[in-house]
């Protein structure tokens, strides 16, 4: 990997990378090689797609500071420690991810956190305990906070569900499958415990606060006005009205926008 990156900069002029592998960092002594091979070849580069939050202690927040990491994403999914562990299947412990965001905030690098609700199984103090999760991460170390809508992939699991107990709203197809993971687009998935209504409703409420700086409805984004501003500002650039974030979302979250729930397939 290294020589390929070393070639693509060298014939190209390629100084930053992607890294699309959630497993990026899954082997520790993989990951610390890397990292110190990186730093060798002067790059830059972030995580899009997220790596594992357990993965990131001092020592790899550091080695990624020193390597040129512009930016980490961790894929969190879930506040809620049942269901991120027993409805997605994650084996994640929360406390390491609020580790992970510690070390990654003393190494001054901006840390991107991806969070989804909408999951059946969960109700409302489960969504509830995810939002605030991800207010508390950013208030403390920073994060900038994206939040998506469980989307019923076909072949998953959660698919599977959603059709047994027949939880969709609407035919899948490419349309619904983009409007879903939006929160303020049209559902695909309902239950007793919810409606997408229900999901927009109660994120403006917790994310319409002093202390927390939101952009977008259709995929928020979200940070503390402390600590998340000054992050959003190193990542994104030096602005103040959100202008030149590269998300193509501004304003706060609109309660007012229109959600038709679909009839069920027949």
């Amino acid at each position: 990997m290294l020589s390929h990156i070393q070639n693509l900069k060298d014939t190209y002029n390629i100084k930053h990378f992607h890294f699309e592998d959630d497993n990026l960092t899954l082997n520790p002594k993989r990951t610390r090689e890397l990292l110190k091979g990186l730093t060798e070849l002067q790059i830059t580069w972030d995580t899009p797609n997220g790596v594992r939050a357990d993965t990131i202690n001092e020592e790899v927040a550091g080695l990624m500071a020193e390597s040129g990491a512009k930016s980490i994403t961790i894929a969190v999914e879930s506040g809620d420690e049942n269901i991120l562990n027993s409805v997605i299947n994650k084996r994640l412990d929360l406390k390491k991810v609020r580790n992970a965001a510690r070390n990654l905030y003393m190494a001054d690098i901006p840390t991107i956190a991806f969070f989804i609700i909408g999951f059946p199984g969960e109700d409302k103090q489960a969504i509830l305990s995810t939002l605030q999760f991800a207010k508390n991460l950013t208030i403390d170390y920073g994060t900038l906070n994206l939040l998506f809508v469980a989307t019923p992939l076909v072949g998953t699991p959660l698919y599977q569900q959603c059709m047994d107990e027949e939880l969709l709203v609407a035919p899948l197809n490419n349309t619904t499958l983009l409007s879903a993971i939006r929160l303020n687009q049209t559902p695909l998935i309902q239950t007793p415990e919810f409606t997408k209504a229900d999901l927009l409703k109660w994120t403006k409420i917790e994310l319409e606060t002093p202390d927390i700086i939101c952009k977008g409805s259709t995929v928020p984004i979200f940070w503390s006005n402390k600590n998340g501003e000054r992050m959003a500002r190193k990542l994104f650039g030096n602005t103040t009205d959100g202008s030149a974030y590269n998300f193509q979302m501004t304003g706060n979250i609109d309660a007012s926008c229109s959600i038709p729930v679909m009839a069920k397939p027949t």
